[in-house]
């Protein structure tokens, strides 16, 4: 085996380890511009005097952004923003994108691509710029990967080789974090209060709303239970279990500064790939400082229900008083128990008369 023969080896060895850490941590879960910061300085590491960048497309395909440049200073990111449309007369980046293909500058001092940014180029010691579209799987335009150089030059072959392998992990790293991106921000910033927990109730995210509700930083609040106490949990998760819909539930909130909140809550279960339940989903749509009825957790139909079961009718009378079939009377009926947390008829009967439905 020859000395070139062990280089391209070595090379290949470092592009793999590359590949494996950028792996790492889209499964962890960093954020995108994470995830690229550490595709960028993985690859700075394989060639010397190379400055990587990337770029990401707008909704609207027309302009640029950078999205990971750990090693451009502010000024060279600035000066470049104007040639960052997606046009034919932009600069490299923007000419790729543009042309969807590779366009590589081997001197900005020379190209005419540059004619009017070479200024900021040189003065950051930016002599070549190669750019290579991302695709994505539909040919729609993800951004581009970009490599700038000190000196004049043209990409030899294991330039090619690193750039492909750079391509296809930013392509894979934007695919699996986009949506998550987007869902995240739609999450964090929605005016409604949004809290997600794990199935014992304890606090695996909450957005600003519900942190401001309860005097904290959302971060803080990871690893709380939702609620302090005063509402009563039991049969939640049968209840979710046997719903379909939304079901509400009311939760005391205890503020940092010790106030004591009744929040009433919209609730959904969320499961995992397998079916199993995961999370559960609480939406708080309603907020008092005192506690609420428990007939308000009950829906339109089962307060029917519940209103003909301490009347003492039967399912199948039930079930032609309301035009449904007795199965659905017997579902509403647990529901309604899981909802109010009774566990027998005559503990039924006592509610109703507690809350006027009925008389003693």
């Amino acid at each position: 085996m020859d000395l070139r023969t062990d280089i391209r080896n070595d090379r290949v060895l470092k592009l793999v380890e590359s590949q494996r850490r950028v792996l790492e941590r889209i499964a962890s879960g960093a954020a995108l511009e994470e995830v690229l910061d550490t595709l960028v300085e993985l690859i700075e590491g394989q060639v010397a005097d190379m400055r990587c960048a990337v770029l990401l497309a707008n909704v609207a395909q027309t302009r640029l952004r950078f999205a990971a440049a750990p090693s451009l200073s502010d000024d060279l990111k600035r000066g470049m923003d104007p040639f960052l449309r997606i046009a034919p007369d932009s600069g490299s980046c923007g000419i790729a994108s543009y042309r969807k293909e590779p366009v590589y500058v081997s001197d900005t001092a020379t190209d005419p691509i540059w004619r009017k940014g070479r200024d900021v180029l040189l003065r950051n010691g930016v002599r070549a710029t190669w750019s290579t579209p991302i695709p994505a799987d539909d040919n729609r335009l993800l951004g581009t990967f970009a490599m700038y150089y000190g000196a004049p030059r043209l990409p030899a072959a294991e330039h090619l080789e690193i750039i492909d392998m750079a391509v296809q992990m930013a392509r894979v790293a934007i695919e699996a974090k986009a949506d998550d991106e987007l869902l995240r921000t739609t999450f964090d910033d929605a005016l409604s209060a949004l809290v997600v927990t794990d199935m014992d109730e304890y606090i695996v995210r909450a957005n600003r709303a519900f942190a401001h509700l309860v005097g904290y930083d959302a971060a803080e609040l990871r690893g709380k239970h939702v609620s302090d106490g005063g509402g009563d949990t039991r049969g939640l998760h049968e209840a979710l279990l046997a719903s379909k819909e939304p079901l509400a539930y009311d939760h005391r909130l205890r503020t940092r500064t010790g106030r004591l909140r009744w929040a009433r809550c919209l609730v959904s279960l969320r499961r995992d790939k397998s079916g199993e339940p995961r999370y559960i989903v609480h939406y708080v749509h309603k907020v008092s400082d005192t506690e609420a009825s428990p007939l308000e957790r009950l829906s339109r139909r089962e307060r029917q229900v519940l209103e003909l079961v301490v009347a003492g009718r039967t399912s199948k009378e039930i079930a032609g008083a309301l035009n449904i079939s007795p199965a659905s009377v017997d579902t509403y009926r647990s529901r309604i128990m899981l909802k109010l947390a009774i566990d027998d008829l005559p503990g039924l009967v006592r509610f109703a008369i507690q809350h006027g439905i009925a008389s003693a």
